[in-house]
């Protein structure tokens, strides 16, 4: 089978990568065979299929799927993740205000991971999985794939809990309005 999982920054994707045996990852693009299982980290995929290192034909066959999260959760998660690692230094009122770098074929550097998750998620995806149903999503991934496994928990931050001000929702908001609308996430 042929599957691409399209990995949005800070939505599990370290606990999906644990359980499924990736015939190629960001770190074996050169590598690429077009099939298998995939994952491309952190990379857009679209560039990745422009720049030929996805031909057409394993994209357009491949079962596209994703897992998305509460934008409020998200960032929270991306602010707590980058503070740990020591990518900014700021508090987190005034992360949710920087500028965000737009997403490329490979976003590690700069803020692109905080880009909205819609903007990773190609218009022909097969599935979108919710990370607060992730166990029950997971399932469906698992049958679809054929693969018998238990998703563990990978990469849980507990440093920073956040209470949000409302002026925070408001910025979370007007950043993040195509994610509340598109994949159904309420205020």
């Amino acid at each position: 089978m042929n599957a691409i999982f399209i990995w949005i920054p800070k939505v599990a994707g370290k606990s999906i990568s644990k359980v499924l045996n990736f015939e190629a990852t960001h770190k074996s693009l050169d590598k690429f065979k077009n099939k298998g299982i995939v994952t491309f980290g952190h990379c857009d995929i679209l560039s990745l299929l422009r720049e030929g290192i996805i031909n057409q034909e394993y994209y357009e066959k491949a079962f596209k799927f994703c897992f998305v999260r509460h934008p409020y959760s998200r960032i929270i998660s991306l602010y707590n993740h980058l503070k740990e690692k020591k990518k900014i230094n700021c508090n987190f009122s005034d992360f949710i205000q920087k500028e965000i770098d737009p997403i490329g074929s490979y976003n590690i550097k700069g803020l692109s991971q905080a880009n909205q998750q819609v903007c990773w998620i190609p218009s022909d995806i097969n599935f979108i999985g919710k990370y607060e149903t992730l166990d029950y999503d997971f399932k469906y991934i698992c049958a679809t794939l054929d693969i018998n496994a238990t998703l563990p928990i990978a990469n849980k931050s507990i440093k920073f809990k956040k209470n949000l001000s409302d002026l925070e929702k408001e910025i979370i908001y007007s950043r993040y309005k195509d994610d509340f609308k598109q994949l159904g996430y309420k205020l």
